[in-house]
């Protein structure tokens, strides 16, 4: 039986990608931690530490499984605007408005970032007051601040939404 590889296998491989690096990364440094652990503890002995063994190397199945739950979970419309508002910030900073992009992530990071918690509508408030501050002249920076204040009413939509 011969198995052939289409345009669909290609689009889903391009966009499990970057959860396959992260895979790989992971694995690579278990390897890491096991060799450099052994180096440490080579010629002593510690009271209490379990004996240490090798990380088991996962085969390209187990980790495409593994990426494909990740990407799975990072689809969750929740993650996806917390995702699309933390690019936004980035590309504020990286637009010559990092200060605001900072304090808007200061908001997040204190009360938005936690996806097991409730929204905090007080804390989208203060963020989207943080964003209008600036410029709408800016005709880039207005876009990222449209995808940031965007990202922050789905947020407060989702949670009324939820509370219903």
């Amino acid at each position: 039986m011969s198995t052939s590889f289409t345009i669909t296998d290609q689009a889903e491989l391009q966009k499990l990608a970057p959860f396959l690096e992260t895979e790989a990364r992971k694995d690579a440094a278990n390897v890491h931690y096991f060799f450099t652990e052994r180096a440490r503890r080579r010629g002593t002995s510690f009271s209490g530490s379990a004996p240490l063994t090798p990380p088991r190397e996962r085969s390209e199945a187990e980790r495409l499984l593994a990426a494909k739950a990740a990407y799975a979970k990072n689809q969750r419309p929740e993650i996806a605007l917390r995702r699309k508002l933390l690019f936004a910030l980035a590309d504020l900073g990286e637009h010559g408005y990092g200060h605001t992009a900072q304090r808007v992530r200061g908001h997040y990071d204190r009360d938005l970032a936690d996806h097991s918690a409730p929204v905090c509508p007080d804390a989208i408030g203060r963020a989207q007051i943080e964003l209008l501050s600036i410029p709408s002249e800016d005709v880039v920076a207005s876009g990222f601040v449209r995808d940031a204040l965007a990202a922050l009413a789905g947020l407060l939509v989702q949670s009324v939404q939820e509370a219903a």
